[in-house]
């Protein structure tokens, strides 16, 4: 009878191909199953985690794209140069406020 290796002693061929995930959950690691998309929830973070542009993502639980920090400093960018804009059409200098 031949006995199977313990986790510990198992190569890591023998994962080749494995499609699955798990999540520790009160000290015991549980099966995470992704969604159609193929992406999956983080109950931490409140989000899912996918592929969008050949670039890992989070998406919201609706299904939309979040923002990276990078994403949202330049929204913020743009949003200050079109206020300063607006301010200058009203005849005031955004730099004196």
């Amino acid at each position: 009878m031949k006995t199977r290796p313990s986790p510990r002693q198992r190569k890591s061929e023998d994962f080749q191909g494995a499609n699955f995930f798990v999540v520790l959950v009160a000290g015991k690691y549980q099966p995470l199953s992704p969604n159609p998309q193929g992406w999956l929830w983080s109950q931490q973070l409140e989000l899912y985690l996918g592929v969008d542009e050949d670039k890992l993502r989070f998406f919201t639980a609706e299904g939309e794209l979040a923002p990276t920090p990078e994403e949202v400093a330049e929204q913020e960018t743009q949003r200050a140069e079109r206020l300063a804009v607006k301010l200058q059409e009203l005849g005031i200098d955004p730099d004196s406020i």
